[in-house]
C-alpha cells in the first residue's frame, strides 16, 4: 500500500486479525486508527515517509510487532507507547529519542543501555545515521 497518496485509513482497519506485514510507506498519513491495535498478528509496520504526528497508545496491543519504521515523520516526541512492545527488536526512525525510562537507560558516555527486546534502533539526525546494534 506504499506509493498511494493515502491520507487516512479506515476506522475498521485492524479487523484484518491476520496481517503479519504493512508497508504503508511513502503516503500522507497523519495519524493511525484506534482500531490499528486490533492487529496482533502484525510482526513488521513500515510508516516511514509519512505525516504522521501521533502513536496512538493502542499500539502497545500489537504483541507480535517486531520491526517498526517510523523514519521521516513529524512526531513530536518519543512515541512511549512503543515502551510495552514486548517483541519490538527494529526501531527506525528519526524522531527525537526522549525514551521512556522503563526502556531505555542513558549512560553517561550516551551509550543506550536497554532493557526488552530491542535489537536494532537506527536513528537519523541531521543526516547521520546512526546504527546501534546491542
Amino acid at each position: 500500500m506504499s506509493l498511494n497518496k493515502i491520507r487516512r485509513l479506515p476506522n475498521d482497519f485492524g479487523l484484518m486479525g491476520s496481517l503479519e506485514i504493512l508497508n504503508l510507506s511513502h503516503n500522507m498519513i497523519s495519524e493511525l486508527p484506534k482500531s490499528v491495535g486490533k492487529l496482533t498478528s502484525l510482526r513488521v509496520l513500515n510508516l516511514s515517509h509519512n505525516n504522521v504526528k501521533k502513536i496512538q497508545d493502542e499500539l502497545m496491543l500489537m504483541c507480535s510487532l517486531e520491526s517498526l519504521n517510523l523514519a521521516n515523520n513529524i512526531l513530536p516526541s518519543f512515541p512511549y507507547a512503543l515502551c510495552r512492545l514486548p517483541k519490538l527488536s527494529v526501531l527506525v526512525t528519526h524522531t527525537y529519542i526522549r525514551a521512556c525510562l522503563h526502556t531505555f537507560n542513558f549512560i553517561s558516555n550516551g551509550i543506550l543501555a536497554l532493557t526488552y527486546s530491542l535489537t536494532y534502533l537506527i536513528v537519523n539526525i541531521h543526516k547521520v545515521s546512526y546504527i546501534l546494534y546491542i
